[in-house]
């Protein structure tokens, strides 16, 4: 069996993985029949975000075909009503082990068994089918804009600018502490901005300032920058001290195109959080922004960070240029960086 477009409907219209043609309205009809909540209507939890986004990616890397997906679907809800339950389980088991190396934190629950075990299923379908060997169907699609853009990373402790340099790579931390303001593990952070990035690389906000000489005998004498190719990156979602910062100034003076932040912002955050992002507490926007970013979509994601959101990006990153910067020279740094490659040496 075929699992994309018969050839005859495929004729003038095939398409690169990656490029699925279902709508959201279709695929709400396509989740009801696993039983998997529709995103974008009232009412989210974290796993049901989880299981739509195990599908999308699905359809997405499989470029599966509506009608095709109807039919297939019917297929596999009737085997499994059949299904050696323990064969099931462990292929439900081994899918969501896949999709959790790829950020989407799936686990099998009394309220997802039915839709995993029905997408165990469908993915059956794919793996024993010779056309989709070589696809990752849980592989997220980062959209070509995304691709296009550079990112940065600052950093301004020079040993560590130098052991990135000779490790040719941007590490994922771990951390032995868990509070509000630790950073979310296995996550290498990104700036969109390379003006943003000199904070980092200097230690705070000194553009147009002195650097304290105390700080450059603690840190070192230079800061570096290090460049990324969008192309590099792999499973990205915005920076969580971002989105609670955008909620921040949208509560104050709102953005059109972020209603939908702040709809779910007011939906899933307590009166007691609200007040504290509105308020500017910087702790409540990275509390606030890891809440909300385990409910978005990765559309949702992406819409953050072509606003102007930092990435958080999953895993280890390469860079492809490192610029370092003279902390004594900080006091020549426009405010908003703008002149940051006036200043800065490129060393690679």
């Amino acid at each position: 069996m075929r699992c994309r477009k018969s050839s005859e409907q495929a004729q003038n219209t095939s398409k690169p993985h990656g490029s699925s043609g279902i709508t959201r309205s279709e695929l709400d009809v396509l989740n009801r029949s696993l039983n998997i909540p529709p995103l974008y209507r009232e009412g989210r939890s974290a796993q049901g975000v989880a299981i739509y986004t195990l599908f999308s990616r699905m359809c997405q890397n499989a470029n599966l075909d509506y009608n095709y997906l109807t039919t297939v679907f019917s297929s596999a809800r009737d085997k499994l009503r059949r299904e050696n339950m323990d064969e099931l389980k462990q292929d439900a088991a081994r899918m969501c082990e896949l999709a959790q190396q790829h950020n989407i934190p799936m686990k099998v629950n009394k309220l997802t068994k039915d839709a995993i075990y029905g997408l165990a299923c469908l993915y059956r379908e794919f793996v024993n089918n010779p056309e989709y060997k070589t696809v990752e169907f849980f592989h997220q699609i980062i959209p070509a804009d995304l691709r296009e853009k550079k990112y940065y990373h600052g950093t301004d402790k020079e040993k560590n600018g130098i052991g990135i340099m000779q490790d040719e790579k941007i590490s994922a931390q771990t951390y032995d502490k868990n509070n509000y303001l630790t950073p979310v593990p296995g996550k290498a952070y990104l700036a969109t901005d390379a003006g943003y990035s000199l904070i980092y690389a200097l230690g705070g906000v000194l553009m147009g300032s002195e650097t304290p000489e105390s700080w450059i005998k603690t840190n070192g004498r230079y800061g570096y920058i290090f460049e990324i190719d969008g192309t590099a990156l792999d499973e990205i979602q915005p920076d969580e001290d971002a989105i609670g910062e955008l909620i921040d100034k949208g509560l104050h003076q709102p953005v059109p195109e972020l209603e939908w932040l702040y709809g779910l912002a007011r939906r899933y955050l307590t009166p007691n959080e609200l007040k504290k992002v509105k308020s500017g507490e910087f702790i409540y926007y990275a509390k606030t922004g890891k809440k909300l970013v385990s409910l978005m979509s990765d559309d949702e994601k992406f819409a953050l960070i072509r606003y102007g959101a930092s990435v958080a990006h999953h895993g280890d990153v390469k860079p492809s240029g490192v610029y370092r910067i003279d902390k004594c020279r900080s006091k020549e740094l426009a405010k908003d960086g703008s002149n940051l490659f006036e200043i800065a040496e490129k060393i690679n």
